[in-house]
């Protein structure tokens, strides 16, 4: 799942954990798109994974504020 910073994460953790609020901007998710085959030599994908650390009790703030407020009005 990715989120509009193009922050990814994994389906489970995002439906599971998360609850489809972004942790930092309050933001949703959408599935990832796929890269043309054809794209994938000039625009590989990154092998770099970034760890970002969630921050639990100032997220569980957030996450109670927001979770049952659909994300085109949070």
């Amino acid at each position: 799942m990715i989120c509009n910073y193009d922050c990814t994460f994994c389906s489970d953790r995002v439906a599971n954990v998360l609850h489809n609020v972004r942790p930092n901007c309050i933001g949703n998710f959408v599935l990832r798109p796929i890269r043309p085959q054809k794209e994938l030599p000039q625009n590989p994908a990154s092998k770099k994974v970034v760890h970002q650390p969630l921050e639990a009790l100032g997220f569980q703030k957030r996450l109670e504020n927001n979770k049952d407020v659909p994300p085109e009005k949070r």
